[in-house]
C-alpha cells in the first residue's frame, strides 16, 4: 500500500529513495524506492536535462497497469538497468490518471511513430523542447518476446545521441511540427458552415443510423459484443444503439440498408449487456466488472477494477432496465393474466443473466426481422428487467463497499495483480481464482456441487474455453467464475429438489461464504486517488438509480453480491460523493477544479473531462430530487468549461485546460489537443454536447455571464454551443460514427429537440413529490429534462423566475387555482405535488398520479423543432 510504503521510507528500510517519495500519486509512490533517480513531471526534471545536457527518458503508466508492474520489476528495479538509466537520461515518471495531458501529447506520438499504443508508455525526449524523438511501450529486461530488451535500447538511443544528436534533434522537430499540423486543424465542417451554424438533422440521424449499422456489423451474435476478443466492454455502443432502436421503433420504418430492426439493434444490446453480466468479466462474488476480457466468451478478465468503466456500466444497466421495464408493463397492460402466470412459471429462474455461451443472438430475438416498430424482443430472458436491476445493485453496492473514501469520494481502481500465497509472489488474478478443493472446502459437497454445477467450477480448471483464455497456463487447475448454466437447467439444482426460488438463495450464501473467505486473502492493491471526473460519472450512477430502481417491485431482498439496500441510500451516496469533490477538488477562491486527491488535493488543475462529467453527474443529481444548489454549481461549472477549454474557431473542448493562454499556461505541454474518439472513457465534446441541450432545456434564459466567460462562450446559448459541437464533429460522426458513439447519442438527443420538459411541482419532502419523481426517472425518456420547483421555497422561487419563466408562471397559475380550489373544499385541504410535461410550448394536461406521468413518458419522442410535439405512445 502507499501509505506503508511512506512509512517505511521515513523509518530508512529503503536502500533507495528517490524524489517520488514526495508525491501523493499512489503510481508514482509505487517506483519511489526504486534505484531509478525518478523525478515528476515539472521544472525540476527540465532544469536537470538543460543543466546535464541530457535526453529525458518518460515513462508514463498508472498505479493498477499489470505490464507496467512488470516492466518496474525487470527493469526498474535492476540496479545494472537504473545505472544505464541514470547515467545517460534524465528519468521523468507520469501516472496517466493524474496528467492525461502529458499522457495524451506523448501517446500520439506513439501512435504516429509505432502503430500502436499503450502502457507502459516509453519515450525519449530532447532536454530543451521536450520533443520526443523515439518511443515505445513496454520493453522485456531482457531480449525476448522478439523484441530487444530495455538494456538495449536504452544503450542504442544514449550511442546515437552522442553521435548523431543533430539527426536526431531534427528527426524530433520534423515529427513535432507534423503533430502540431496534424493535431491543429479543427474537425473538418461542413462546406460553407461556420461553427455558429445551426447542425443538420438529416447529417445527425445519418450519423445515429451510421454507427449502428457499422457497431451491428462487428456484432458478435452467439456469444455478444462487437469486435473479436479481446472484448472490452464500451458502455457508449450500447448507449448508442438503444436510441438507435427506440428511434427505428418509433418511425415504424421497416429495416433498410441505412437502418436496421428495432428488434436486431435492442437483441444486440441486452444480448451483450447479459453476456458480460453472465462471464468472468463481471465478479461473480463480489460484484462490479474487472476491465476487461481476454478471450471471446467474456470468461477470463485482466483483473483490474476501474472506476472510469463501472459507473458507466451501471448506467447502461439502468437504460436497459427502464426499456425492458416498459416492455413488460405493455404486455401485462395487454393480457394481465398471460403475463402474470409467465411471471410465475418464470420465478427466479430469470433474475440471473442468460447463461454463457450464449445462443446464437439473431435466432434468439424471435421476431427480429418485423417492420421494426415496437421495442421489445420476444426472448424472455432478455426481457426480464429483473436481470438489468440486479447487475446495477451488484455494481453501486461493490463500489460503496469496497471503493468508497470514509468521506464520500470514490476511489480509482484496484490492481489486477495480489500476492499468490502459495508461489508468495504476486500474480495476476490470484485473489479472484479459485481451485474446485478450495469451493468444496468452504462450501461442502452438496452445497459445492450445486454452486459448480452453475457456475462451471471443474477439478482441473475452466480456463480452457478458448485458446486465448489462458496461453501462458497461469491458471492452470484454477477456475475463474462464470454462469454456465441457468438454475433452471442445471442438474445439479433437480437433482437437489430445490426450487427455484429457493436455489436462487442457497447461491447468494454461497457467494457470500465465498467472498467471505476470499475477503482473508492479500488484497490486489488499491489506488486510492479520487478522480473528479469519475466521481462525476459516479454520482450520475447513484443519482438515477436511486430514482430508477424503486420500479423494481417487490424490491430486491439481500442476494449478495446485491446487499438489498433501499434505493435511497444511493442518492445518499451520490450526495456524499458530490460533497466530497466540492469539499476537496473545488478552489471556490479560483473557480477551478483540481484533477485529483489523494491525501490532499493535486497541484494539477482539472481536465474538460473532470468539467464535462462532474456537470452531467450534477445535472443527475439535481434532478434526482438533490437539491437546487447542485443545478447552480453545475451551472458555474460550465461557465468554467466554457471559458478554459471551448475551442473559439470551430467548437468542442481542447482537452488542456488554458495551458496556451492566460497565468495558466504550461509552456511544457506542446500540443493542445481535442479527443474525437469515445473509447473507454467519452470525450469530452461528447459528454458536453448532452450537458448543453440538458442545460437548454432547464434554462432556457441561460446563466448571468460570469468574470470568467469570455466574450465569445458568453454571447453563445447553451444550444448554440451545443451545435457549433456537432457541427464541429458533423464529418467524423457521419464518417466514422463508430468512432465517437456517445457523440452520436448526442446527436439523437439533438434530434428530439426541444427537449421535453418535466416539471415536477412540490415540497421535496413530501411523498407524493418523491412518487413523482421515480415515475418521471422510471419511464425511459432519453429526450427530457426534469425541473424540480418547490413553489412555497423562497430559493427555488426565485432561480426558476430568472432562469426559466415561462415554467415558473406555470407552476405558480396551476397553484394560485389549486389553491383557490383547496380553500373552497373541506378544512385541511392543500394543493398536491403535479407534474407538467412540456415540448416546444405544449404541455399535456398535469397531473398528480405518477402512473399517468409514467404513461405520458412512455410515449415515442417528438421530433421537437422539427415537427412539433408528437407524443404518440409507443406500442411495445
Amino acid at each position: 500500500m502507499p501509505q506503508a510504503a511512506a512509512s517505511q521510507a521515513a523509518a530508512g528500510e529503503h536502500k533507495h529513495t528517490n524524489r517520488l517519495a514526495k508525491e501523493q500519486s499512489p503510481y508514482l509512490l509505487q517506483h519511489a524506492h526504486n534505484p531509478v533517480e525518478w523525478y515528476p513531471w515539472g521544472e525540476e526534471a527540465f532544469e536537470a536535462a538543460r543543466q546535464q545536457d541530457k535526453p529525458i527518458f518518460l515513462s508514463v503508466g498508472y498505479a493498477t497497469c499489470h505490464w507496467c508492474h512488470v516492466m518496474e520489476h525487470e527493469s526498474f528495479e535492476s540496479e545494472e538497468t537504473a545505472a544505464i538509466m541514470n547515467k545517460h537520461f534524465i528519468n521523468i515518471k507520469v501516472d496517466r490518471e493524474e496528467r492525461p495531458d502529458v499522457d495524451r501529447v506523448y501517446m500520439t506520438f506513439v501512435q504516429a511513430l509505432t502503430g500502436g499504443g499503450g502502457w507502459p508508455m516509453s519515450v525519449w525526449l530532447t532536454p530543451g523542447e521536450l520533443k520526443p524523438f523515439y518511443g515505445g511501450t513496454y520493453y522485456p529486461g531482457s531480449d525476448q518476446y522478439g523484441m530487444p530488451s530495455f538494456p538495449t535500447i536504452l544503450r542504442r538511443i544514449a550511442q546515437l545521441w552522442g553521435t548523431k544528436r543533430s539527426e536526431l534533434e531534427e528527426q524530433a522537430s520534423t515529427i513535432m511540427s507534423q503533430l502540431e499540423d496534424f493535431t491543429s486543424s479543427p474537425p473538418a465542417s461542413p462546406a460553407g458552415q461556420s461553427s455558429s451554424a445551426a447542425a443538420d438533422p438529416k447529417r445527425l440521424l445519418a450519423a445515429v443510423q451510421g454507427c449502428a449499422k457499422a457497431l451491428m456489423k462487428g456484432y458478435d451474435s452467439k456469444l455478444g459484443g462487437f469486435g473479436g476478443p479481446p472484448k472490452f466492454p464500451r458502455p457508449s455502443e450500447i448507449n448508442l444503439l438503444l436510441r438507435a432502436a427506440t428511434e427505428q421503433a418509433a418511425s415504424g420504418a421497416k429495416p433498410s440498408s441505412k437502418a436496421l430492426s428495432a428488434h436486431q439493434l435492442l437483441s444486440a444490446s441486452l444480448q451483450s449487456l447479459q453476456a458480460m453480466a453472465a462471464g468472468g468479466m463481471y465478479d461473480q462474488l463480489g460484484g462490479g466488472f474487472h476491465r476487461y476480457s481476454v478471450d471471446e466468451f467474456w470468461h477470463v478478465p485482466h483483473f483490474e477494477k476501474m472506476m472510469y468503466d463501472n459507473p458507466q456500466l451501471a448506467l447502461t444497466y439502468l437504460d436497459a432496465f427502464r426499456i425492458t421495464l416498459a416492455a413488460q408493463k405493455q404486455q401485462q397492460a395487454a393480457a394481465p393474466a398471460t403475463a402474470t402466470a409467465a411471471a410465475a412459471d418464470a420465478g427466479a429462474a430469470l433474475v440471473s443473466p442468460a447463461a454463457a455461451p450464449a445462443g446464437d443472438g439473431t435466432a434468439a430475438a424471435g421476431s427480429s426481422s418485423g417492420s421494426g416498430s415496437s421495442l421489445a424482443v420476444e426472448n424472455e430472458r432478455l426481457m426480464d428487467p429483473r436481470v438489468y436491476a440486479t447487475v446495477v445493485h451488484g455494481v453501486l453496492d461493490y463500489m460503496r463497499r469496497d471503493m468508497t473514501h470514509p468521506e464520500g469520494g470514490l476511489y480509482s481502481a484496484e490492481d489486477a495483480d495480489s500476492l499468490d500465497t502459495a508461489t508468495g509472489k504476486k500474480s495476476e488474478g490470484a485473489f479472484y481464482v479459485w481451485t474446485a478443493d478450495e469451493i468444496k472446502s468452504v462450501l461442502g459437497a452438496e452445497r459445492a456441487g450445486v454452486f459448480g454445477d452453475v457456475y462451471g467450477v471443474q477439478a482441473g480448471g475452466n480456463c480452457n474455453l478458448s485458446a486465448r483464455s489462458d496461453p501462458h497456463q497461469e491458471f492452470s487447475g484454477k477456475n475463474v467464475l462464470m454462469q454456465f448454466k441457468q438454475l433452471s437447467e442445471a442438474p445439479a439444482v433437480q437433482q437437489a429438489g430445490l426450487a427455484l426460488d429457493s436455489a436462487q438463495q442457497l447461491l447468494g450464501e454461497c457467494r457470500r461464504q465465498l467472498f467471505d473467505v476470499r475477503a482473508g486473502r492479500p488484497r490486489p492493491s488499491l489506488d486510492d486517488k479520487v478522480v473528479t471526473a469519475w466521481n462525476g460519472q459516479a454520482i450520475s450512477a447513484y443519482a438515477l438509480a436511486s430514482r430508477i430502481l424503486p420500479a423494481q417491485q417487490p424490491q430486491p431482498q439481500p442476494c449478495f453480491p446485491v446487499e438489498g439496500c433501499a434505493p435511497e441510500v444511493y442518492l445518499a451516496a451520490a450526495v456524499a460523493a458530490a460533497e466530497f469533490v466540492k469539499q476537496q477538488l473545488w478552489n471556490e477562491s479560483k473557480g477551478r477544479l483540481r484533477r485529483a486527491f489523494c491525501k490532499a488535493p493535486s497541484a494539477v488543475e482539472g481536465f474538460s473531462d473532470d468539467y464535462a462529467l462532474l456537470i452531467a453527474g450534477l445535472l443527475d443529481l439535481y434532478e434526482a430530487g438533490g437539491g437546487l444548489g447542485w443545478l447552480a454549481w453545475a451551472v458555474t461549472l460550465q461557465d468554467t468549461l466554457d471559458s478554459l477549454f471551448w475551442d473559439g474557431s470551430s467548437g468542442g473542448y481542447f482537452q488542456g485546460s488554458g495551458y496556451f493562454q492566460g497565468s495558466g499556461a504550461d509552456p511544457s505541454i506542446k500540443l493542445r489537443l481535442k479527443e474525437d474518439y469515445d473509447g473507454a472513457e467519452p470525450a469530452p465534446s461528447s459528454i458536453g454536447a448532452a450537458n448543453l441541450l440538458r442545460l437548454a432545456a432547464l434554462l432556457p434564459q441561460g446563466a448571468s455571464p460570469s468574470s470568467s466567460s469570455s466574450q465569445a462562450t458568453a454571447s453563445m446559448s447553451y444550444a448554440a454551443r451545443a451545435d457549433a459541437i456537432l457541427v464541429a464533429f458533423s464529418d467524423r460522426i457521419e464518417g466514422a460514427g463508430i468512432a465517437m458513439p456517445q457523440m452520436c447519442a448526442a446527436a439523437w438527443m439533438r434530434l428530439h429537440t426541444p427537449l421535453r420538459q418535466v416539471i415536477v411541482a412540490g415540497s421535496p419532502s413530501q411523498p407524493a413529490t418523491q412518487a413523482l419523481l421515480n415515475a418521471a426517472h422510471a419511464a425511459w425518456a432519453p429526450d427530457k429534462a426534469l425541473l424540480l420547483i418547490d413553489q412555497a421555497d423562497a430559493e427555488s422561487a426565485s432561480f426558476w423566475q430568472q432562469h426559466n419563466p415561462e415554467a415558473w408562471a406555470m407552476v405558480e397559475a396551476h397553484y394560485s387555482k389549486a389553491a383557490a380550489a383547496a380553500a373552497g373544499a373541506a378544512a385541511g385541504g392543500e394543493v398536491e405535488p403535479t407534474a407538467f410535461v412540456c415540448q416546444n410550448f405544449t404541455c399535456l394536461a398535469p397531473t398528480s398520479s405518477a402512473e399517468k406521468l409514467y404513461e405520458q413518458l412512455s410515449a415515442r419522442p417528438g421530433k421537437g423543432a422539427a415537427g412539433g410535439v408528437k407524443l404518440t405512445p409507443v406500442k411495445l
